[in-house]
């Protein structure tokens, strides 16, 4: 799972109104790059200091209703783990060296990806199958989600030539309504005892036939009106659109930075699920691909239940054009271009580096959901239709949480980085 659907709110007025409806998903990214230490000629990392985020004491309690709950000791072993051991860092590298940005936006989010999916066995204890470990990671998903909202935010605080700070009051009823719509349909679809039902509801995160009404947007609702965080394919449709045009040649592109890997994204629009990366796959995309390949070119009973999805049923849009609908509307937020006017055309190189490895995530873990969503169902395969709910329940609660850190109007220039994100707690050894 990675990061959200990506940025784009700060552009012309007619743009202002379009990524405000996308799943709360706004910004570039640009803070100037926090520095970064050799962890072996510092103090032992022990965990660490959370600042303000949506649901502590003096936030929001709205997310207790929905059975996510703070699990502070475990944010803190996280910490410890990733500081102890090599780690990733931009384009999928590794390094010793500790950075509180790329262990929130780069290695927390790939770990709940992998956990979710099972391709690690760096789990913690914790087996997603079961409610209270569920809770757990939904709640470290919604705490890095809303970091890495902040982050972002941030960035155009300080690199915009002509910012403009969007946001949205949210409260109580905000975070009751989008867990309402999203994250606790998806958690109880996973556990269903009916087979057929975890089956239809695996086939449903791949369609969105969701249109703006007449009334207008709503604050609370707007995520469910466009772009909505179940919609595993729209999701991918979009993202990989956004990294395709902040990418060279693209309009979006930084003007005094650059990839620094070759062909670092590639994709084809026309085509199902079509993406080529110049950095390695995660382990959850290559053994998602992997499968989907098998089903995609079988025969028989699985391969007319895979048409069977990809065409779609009566009164349903198929696959290819419910991609095509989501790679279109990226394009008109992201493949216009503004100079002087872009969330990403100022970004430095350290910063793109990191911004760029973040969506690149985020492209294959919403590639590898709709994979995996379009494997269950044409094999009726049950337990991994159960996976793909929660992974994707997963992402709504990270999307959801980077929604309240993009927008939150208390993040101001007035503000440091230093003190929005948390910091690692340190003792020395005796």
């Amino acid at each position: 799972m990675a990061g959200p659907y990506g940025t784009g709110l700060r552009r012309v007025a007619f743009v202002a109104a379009l990524p405000l409806v996308t799943a709360l998903a706004i910004s570039g990214t640009s803070i100037s790059a926090a520095a970064v230490t050799d962890h072996s000629k510092q103090p032992q990392v022990t965990g660490l200091a959370l600042t303000w985020y949506p649901g502590t004491a003096t936030g929001y309690p709205a997310l207790a209703r929905h059975d996510v709950h703070s699990a502070p000791k475990l944010f803190d072993a996280l910490a410890r783990d990733y500081a102890n051991h090599r780690h990733v860092t931009a384009y999928g590298r590794t390094t010793t060296a500790e950075n509180m940005q790329d262990f929130l936006v780069l290695w927390l989010p790939e770990w709940l990806n992998n956990v979710v999916a099972g391709t690690t066995s760096d789990t913690h204890g914790l087996d997603p199958s079961k409610p209270a470990d569920l809770s757990k990671l939904l709640w470290v998903a919604h705490v890095a989600g809303y970091y890495g909202g902040v982050w972002l935010r941030m960035d155009v605080v300080d690199t915009d030539v002509l910012p403009v700070h969007f946001g949205l009051p949210f409260s109580n009823a905000g975070i009751n309504t989008y867990y309402n719509n999203f994250v606790d349909k998806l958690r109880a679809a996973a556990s269903n005892r009916n087979a057929q039902a975890v089956l239809a509801a695996a086939r449903a995160t791949l369609r969105s036939n969701l249109i703006i009404p007449p009334s207008g947007l709503d604050s609370a609702t707007l995520v469910t009106q466009i772009l909505p965080p179940a919609d595993n394919l729209a999701a991918f449709g979009y993202d990989s659109t956004w990294l395709h045009d902040i990418v060279p040649p693209g309009l979006d592109a930084p003007t005094a930075a650059k990839p620094a890997v070759t062909n670092l994204f590639t994709h084809d629009s026309a085509k199902l699920l079509d993406a080529h990366y110049g950095i390695a796959l995660t382990p959850y995309l290559a053994r998602a691909e992997a499968a989907y390949r098998k089903v995609a070119s079988s025969h028989g009973t699985v391969a007319s239940r895979y048409q069977g999805v990809v065409n779609g049923g009566a009164g349903e849009m198929s696959l290819p054009l419910t991609q095509a609908r989501f790679d279109l509307y990226g394009t008109g937020v992201y493949g216009i271009g503004v100079p002087l006017a872009s969330s990403y055309r100022g970004l430095g190189q350290a910063q793109y580096n990191r911004v760029l490895t973040w969506a690149a995530y985020a492209t294959m873990g919403n590639q590898a959901n709709a994979m995996n969503a379009i494997t269950a169902v044409a094999t009726r395969n049950v337990a991994a239709a159960r996976r793909e709910l929660r992974a994707t329940a997963i992402w709504a609660a990270y999307v959801g949480g980077y929604g309240w850190g993009n927008l939150n109007l208390s993040v101001t220039a007035s503000q440091s980085l230093a003190t929005l994100l948390p910091k690692f707690t340190r003792h020395r050894e005796a």
